[in-house]
């Protein structure tokens, strides 16, 4: 039996739902699974996206790597925004 209140549930494999409601409760626990799932992610999310210098055809393995962090973390943060709020902040 669920718990009430807690439709998304309680995964470690799936970021935990911002439904415009709690901000501060959501924000702990998202730090927390983004800390857990790459600590390098959270750092991104703190500090915005590691920077890759070189121009795309002359991409290293370091920037493809950085390139795919920083994917992820946008990806993440989507993924843990409900429709009605990733349609009132998408265009930030």
């Amino acid at each position: 039996m669920a718990a009430q209140g807690h439709c998304e549930g309680q995964s470690v494999n799936r970021p935990p739902l911002f439904d415009g409601e709690d901000y501060t409760y959501w924000k702990t626990r998202m730090e927390y699974f983004l800390q857990g799932f790459d600590f390098q992610i959270w750092s991104i999310v703190e500090e915005g996206d590691l920077l890759v210098t070189n121009e795309k055809d002359k991409w290293t393995e370091d920037d493809r790597k950085k390139i795919s962090l920083n994917c992820k973390a946008k990806s993440i943060l989507c993924c843990a925004l409900s429709k009605k709020e990733f349609n009132r902040v998408s265009a930030c």
